[in-house]
């Protein structure tokens, strides 16, 4: 399943609001997106608005990121003398190193286009069809195999500091397990008869 999370502004546990800083992987209850680390179903972020603070670290764990021209990222936490703990984990993972370290240590805001030049942001589409162009990306994910699907992206996450042997090896468990799938024999089928498939999720 694709999931879309849409958010006119995303601020985290460190807004200038909040009466003491805190964080999303401390409370009873998470919110939204902190078991993103274990999701291996596509992941759509849609920026429409502010990404500050976990709202920014949220991004990272998304597979596509786009954002409205309107949209902006930041990580205010160091400007309120709060370290982001998470953020400081996961944005060297994923984009350029001082790009990471510009976002962290200066607590500065900067726009959709910065923030698609380093590598954060997939797209940047007009604020007006940035929900349409989530959608159809949606409906484009949904046209493949889901168990392929997720297969391929927990492999992708999985085998990141695997050696290469190591990490072939556990690809052929995921590729043999998925073989034996009702879904890879409609895939077939499908192809014989010049179809599309209809996919089952098992």
């Amino acid at each position: 399943m694709s999931r879309i999370t849409q958010r006119g502004h995303c601020y985290g546990c460190s807004s200038p609001s909040a009466s003491r800083p805190c964080s999303p992987w401390s409370t009873a209850r998470r919110p939204l997106g902190c078991d993103a680390p274990r999701r291996c179903s596509s992941l759509i972020a849609a920026v429409n608005g502010y990404y500050l603070g976990y709202g920014l670290t949220l991004a990272t764990w998304c597979d596509f990121v786009l954002a409205s021209d309107r949209a902006e990222f930041g990580l205010p936490e160091v400007n309120l003398g709060v370290p982001a703990i998470v953020a400081s984990i996961r944005l060297p993972q994923r984009i350029n190193w001082a790009d990471a370290m510009e976002l962290l240590l200066t607590g500065e805001r900067i726009n959709a286009e910065r923030a698609h030049a380093m590598g954060l942001v997939w797209r940047v589409v007009p604020h007006d069809t940035l929900l349409d162009e989530a959608n159809a990306l949606a409906r484009r994910l949904l046209d493949g195999a889901p168990l392929a699907q997720r297969a391929m992206k927990e492999m992708a996450m999985r085998t990141r500091n695997m050696a290469t042997l190591e990490a072939i090896r556990f690809g052929e468990t995921k590729r043999h397990g998925a073989a034996a799938t009702q879904d890879t024999a409609e895939g077939f089928q499908a192809a014989v008869e010049e179809r599309q498939p209809r996919w089952a999720g098992r």
